[in-house]
């Protein structure tokens, strides 16, 4: 598991990007490193981090938050691409901008995780 650590939550994200994915049982786990390996790793290049979820439908969505456009494009060309990643379906990415933020997680002291 990918220790925590305290995130700046004052700024407001100014992109959202939501990746979509069908993924086998059997690749899951493979799939989840992978994930948390390139979240960490585009932590320095101010990725504001991501959140891995399943709808009830199986298909996994991973919810990414990004200051702006410019900033995760700078990083994905920055980003070695030299991650094995397990079979699955790629779905389309969702790409939104932020209209308005409402989040409690900038209030001070907001949380990072999940509750413990």
């Amino acid at each position: 598991m990918v220790p925590r650590t305290a995130l700046d939550l004052s700024a407001s994200p100014g992109l959202i990007v939501i990746y979509r994915w069908r993924i086998g049982v059997k690749h899951l786990g493979d799939f989840r490193l992978t994930w948390a390996a390139a979240t960490r790793d585009l932590a320095p290049l101010d990725s504001m981090g991501s959140l891995l979820a399943q709808a009830q439908d199986g298909i996994y969505h991973a919810i990414a938050l990004w200051p702006d456009r410019e900033t995760r494009d700078a990083a994905f060309a920055r980003l070695q691409s030299g991650y094995a990643w397990p079979p699955i379906e790629t779905l389309e990415p969702i790409i939104l901008d932020t209209v308005q933020d409402l989040w409690r997680i900038h209030e001070k002291g907001g949380p990072v995780g999940p509750p413990s």
